[in-house]
């Protein structure tokens, strides 16, 4: 299973967008601009020259997004022809095709159509040469947009998808209101020997958890050990440890635990120990629970803990998991909660506890949050892919039949191997394969049987219901796969981490080989056990790791590797303040490939890229610490450079000094609230400077006009300038009373002439009615005749609440969704944004 976070720093995200294109339309490129990926290719209003003249491009506004791959929109823009000075300001509608990417944020726009243009020009040959201006300047390659910009438009019509089969019956939920931790075993506790030792360990657990002589318990806690006879009761903390932990191998396995030998003496409170056997969530407070204020009246949170606690009407509620339970007391017992009561979605989204809004039906953060785990993320690989591939069992292979479907599934194998009929399926890493023996040789699949799509949420198999084939040609397959592949589901207009099911693990113990009696353990990833969290900042869950585990939340103590025959600990699939991974992704729609090898924790980390784009390339390399980073890039054309970023509050600041031969390029680009200013200097001293403001950008109306926004209002472009469009609310509503009377008078002669005809003979009322029908359907046509696609010729009808409230719409989702842009780029550790919690 994928489960590794990749980190890429927005500075990386800049440069390979740059090496790829750099904006919507496109214009003239030269060869300096690989040299520039500080000119954040996702930012507007962009410049576009040609012969024809210069056109000047605002922030599209997206109108539909069809399945995330054809998306809809308009944008405005400033045409000024060839040998003029005054720009003509219109609207352009266009189509094309997308390929989102979560990993950058971004959304691959390509085969961009313009279909209809509007100036506000009388003559028709005026028209036209506006028209071919702007056309012209769109360029037939792959251009960028902000993810999150694309989905804050949607994301109010866009229908909510959900899973079927998921579980909400509660965890154990233990609480304590003084320091303590939670112990959990996968099934009953798995015991390795350790060679020369009179000494076992625990496999399948996170915690570093020993037995010595088959009579006494070793529970590493920090740099202290506490002791007890049996897993459930009393633990204490003992000053020494017997002799035979010195012989703990020497290598990495071990590197943690050996750092705590011989143990931290001096008086400590001992911290109450909960054991499970099963998957199991933990709430601590710092002492008597504090309760503070949050949104609605009447609606409170417990401010001394990490886990999200909240009081409302005498009860608890906790969220875990993307799962809301409630109890009338921190002890329990807790029961699912179906309806969240309402106060919850008036949490502040500045407040510490805004992320929960993920996890609130109906707010903008839990749409969103849906939406993206819906999105596929796609990779395109070659037919004989499978070739090299190793499938592993323990023993012969062992197939079960998953209930309810016609699929059986291997059960003894930690790869996802089903049979179907006489064939046999692999899902690795989010491609399929396919075989006529279970140990191949492998083909990728072209195709999957409709059979797989039927397992439900129970089985451990699940998730790669998740996987899908989109395409094939002869000598590729194009394959993706949604968030649940890798745990996150939706359910009830939210998203939820783990399928809610408990899945056990499969294990044994070896008879022979060089490690006798020596256990294997196959876990599955389940839903409760670390307090699984969504961060907002990254799209992604988290998991905490405090009260769980030196290892993190739940993860794997100890596992088998098949291809060395060797056994690892401390490898944790996860963990709250360290991430690992690396992954390969082509498109060959685009031509864009990545290669990617990524660590980061707490403090910092470091990063490689190779970026390809058909015939160039570009090799990058990353360190960040804190606030700063650092990358040094190369590419096939020539360039080399190093930029550096610091964040400082609301403030990012980047400096670039790029150079090929004889020539150099040095940047430096500023972005805060109040908008953004990149500067630049040639080495020939030539200088310059583009600048943005916050809200100075332009807006493209349905009605074909150019609209932009100010402290006093929305103001409208007609060609003679910018006229003031907006009035007053309370001016505005009298301007709907006043339409609503004029309908209610109308619809009243509507009923008067009725009567008057119905007094007559059957004949006349049915003249009547026939007469009523005629004008409501000729008003009913002149409404749909006016809606249809416009041109500058089209008569428009006065700014009223309707055309208003579609512009704050736009407004609203542009500005929020480039402040979710910024702010998951300025995050690009992937921290949890909240605030530092009080331990004793």
């Amino acid at each position: 299973m994928n489960s590794f976070h990749r980190v890429i720093t927005l500075v990386a995200c800049s440069a390979l967008l740059s090496v790829c294109s750099p904006g919507l339309a496109g214009g003239q490129e030269t060869e300096e601009a690989e040299a520039t990926p500080q000119n954040d290719p996702v930012s507007f209003p962009r410049r576009l020259e040609t012969e024809a003249g210069v056109v000047v491009v605002h922030a599209p506004q997206i109108d539909t997004w069809k399945d995330f791959a054809a998306v809809e929109a308009r944008v405005a823009v400033e045409v000024t022809p060839a040998g003029e000075e005054e720009a003509i300001y219109g609207v352009a509608e266009f189509t094309a095709d997308t390929d989102p990417n979560l990993e950058l944020r971004v959304v691959a726009v390509e085969k961009a159509t313009i279909t209809v243009t509007s100036f506000p020009e009388s003559d028709e040959a005026r028209r036209e040469q506006l028209d071919q201006i702007v056309r012209n300047s769109v360029q037939s390659k792959t251009h960028y947009l902000p993810l999150d910009v694309m989905l804050s438009y949607i994301a109010s019509d866009a229908k909510m998808p959900e899973e079927e089969g998921l579980s909400f019956e509660p965890p154990a939920i233990f609480y304590s209101d003084s320091p303590a931790v939670l112990l959990i075993t996968d099934g009953e506790a798995l015991l390795a020997p350790i060679p020369d030792t009179k000494l076992q360990y625990v496999v399948n657990t996170n915690w570093d958890l020993f037995r010595y002589k088959e009579k006494e318990w070793y529970l590493r806690h920090g740099s202290r050990w506490l002791k007890n006879r049996e897993l459930n009761g009393e633990w204490k903390y003992d000053s020494s440890l017997p002799s035979d932990f010195k012989k703990l191998p020497k290598d990495e396995n071990w590197e943690a635990t050996q750092d705590a030998i011989p143990p931290m003496k001096g008086r400590a409170e001992e911290p109450i120990v909960f054991v499970s056997d099963r998957p199991a969530e933990l709430i601590v407070t710092d002492g008597n629970p504090q309760h503070r204020t949050v949104g609605a009246a009447g609606l409170e949170y417990i401010d001394d803990t990490e886990s999200d606690v909240f009081r409302f009407e005498k009860k608890y509620y906790y969220l875990v998991s993307g799962r809301w339970f409630s109890a009338s007391v921190l002890q329990g017992p807790w029961a699912y909660v179906a309806d969240l009561p309402d106060e919850f979605a008036t949490i502040p989204e500045n407040h510490e506890k805004a992320h929960v809004l993920a996890a609130v039906p109906n707010t903008a953060e839990a749409r969103l949050a849906v939406l993206e785990a819906s999105l596929p993320r796609k990779a395109t690989i070659d037919r004989d892919a499978g070739k090299d591939i190793l499938v592993f069992y323990q023993g012969d292979p062992e197939f079960q039949v998953i209930s309810g479907t016609d699929v059986a599934r291997a059960v003894n194998s930690p790869n996802d191997v089903l049979l179907v009929g006489d064939t046999f399926y692999l899902c690795e890493e989010a491609v399929w394969y396919f075989s006529s023996t279970p140990n191949g040789p492998w083909t990728v699949a072209d195709n999957v049987p409709a059979e797989i799509y039927s397992i439900p949420a129970s089985s451990q198999a699940y998730h790669v219901t998740h996987v899908q084939v989109y395409d094939s040609g002869p000598d590729y397959v194009s394959t993706g796969y949604t968030s649940g592949y890798y745990g996150v589901y939706v359910s009830s207009g939210v998203v939820m981490y783990g399928s809610g099911w408990y899945y056990p693990p499969y294990y044994g113990y070896h008879p022979y080989g060089p490690y006798p009696y020596y256990p294997y353990y196959y876990a599955y990833p389940y839903s409760y056990g670390a307090s699984a969290w969504y961060n907002p900042n990254t799209g992604a869950y988290g998991r905490s790791a405090s009260v769980y585990g030196p290892y993190g939340g739940y993860g794997r103590c100890a596992a088998y590797n098949p291809s060395t025959g060797t056994y690892a600990r401390g490898e944790a699939v996860w963990d709250s303040n360290e991430i690992a991974g690396r992954g390969v992704a082509y498109n060959p729609r685009t031509g864009t490939g990545v290669a990617t090898n990524r660590y980061a924790n707490e403090s910092g980390g470091w990063g490689e890229s190779l970026i390809t784009h058909n015939d160039k390339w570009m090799e990058t390399q990353s360190e960040w610490s804190g606030n700063t980073s650092t990358t040094d890039l190369r590419t096939s054309g020539g360039v080399t450079g190093t930029i550096d970023r610091e964040v400082s509050g609301d403030t990012v600041t980047r400096t670039g000094e790029f150079q090929r031969g004889d020539q150099t390029l040095s940047t430096a680009a500023v972005r805060n609230e109040q908008g953004s200013i990149i500067g630049m200097e040639t080495g020939t001293g030539e200088r310059g400077a583009i600048g943005r403001s916050a809200e100075g950008d332009l807006y493209a109306g349905k009605d074909g006009q150019v609209y932009r926004r100010n402290e006093d209002g929305w103001q409208q472009n007609t060609g003679d300038g910018w006229n003031p469009v907006e009035v007053p609310d309370e001016r505005a509503a009298q301007f709907e009373q006043s339409r609503a009377n004029a309908t209610e008078r109308r619809e009243s002669i509507d009923r008067e002439s009725a009567r008057d005809f119905g007094s007559g003979d059957r004949g006349n009322r049915e003249q009547a009615q026939s007469a009523l029908s005629n004008r409501r359907s000729s008003d009913s046509f002149n409404r749909d005749l006016s809606s249809r696609s416009f041109d500058s010729s089209r008569n428009r009808g006065s700014f009223d609440s309707t055309r208003r409230n579609e512009l704050n719409r736009d407004f609203s989702a542009r500005s929020n969704g480039y402040d979710r842009y910024n702010n998951r780029q300025r995050n690009f550790s992937g921290g949890r944004t909240r605030g530092t919690r009080r331990r004793r």
